[in-house]
């Protein structure tokens, strides 16, 4: 989802005097901040998208739509809560529930955390075969246990207070094994 600011960075560049390949060299040196869209490879041939820094609706649905464009056996969304939505909040992760049901390449989708319980209400209701909630990363881990096998895409996306980041390390070590 990093598409348009990087077309625009491209265009701002062009027009300062930078060429294609210079331009082409500035982009693919580009390294994610920790936690934002990183993405990690496993030795497996596993995609995990780390972007537990923050969360709001917006970033949520971009985050789904690349997991969704990832080429991938399986893809697997990891939502948690997303905080300081005050009185909008149940209906928020209601709505990403709905979202993430719309994308049938996304096959399974594990909620974590108190609201993110709504996000499964809702996407089981809209059809969604595959649908997880649960209250913590400890149970979290048991059901992702049964997910790790080769060329499985996942998102982990949350809202930093979640600390959903221990989940890709969990991710990371169990997909290498």
């Amino acid at each position: 989802h990093m598409i348009y600011p990087t077309l625009a960075s491209a265009a701002v560049a062009s027009c300062f005097g930078l060429s294609a390949a210079e331009i082409q060299e500035g982009i693919s040196a580009y390294v994610p901040a920790q936690m934002r869209m990183e993405t990690v490879h496993t030795v497996n041939g596993n995609t995990i998208y780390n972007d537990t820094y923050n969360a709001n609706p917006q970033s949520m649905k971009a985050g789904l739509l690349t997991l969704s464009h990832t080429k991938a056996d399986k893809r697997i969304a990891i939502l948690g809560d997303m905080f300081e939505l005050g009185e909008q909040e149940e209906r928020l992760h209601r709505e990403i529930g709905a979202f993430v049901a719309t994308l049938p390449e996304i096959d399974v989708l594990l909620a974590v955390g108190r609201a993110s319980v709504w996000m499964a209400e809702e996407a089981k209701k809209c059809g969604m075969a595959e649908v997880y909630a649960c209250a913590d990363k400890d149970e979290a881990k048991k059901i992702l246990q049964k997910f790790t096998a080769r060329n499985t895409a996942f998102l982990v996306k949350a809202s930093r207070g979640m600390a959903l980041e221990e989940l890709t390390e969990f991710l990371q070590n169990e997909t290498q094994k």
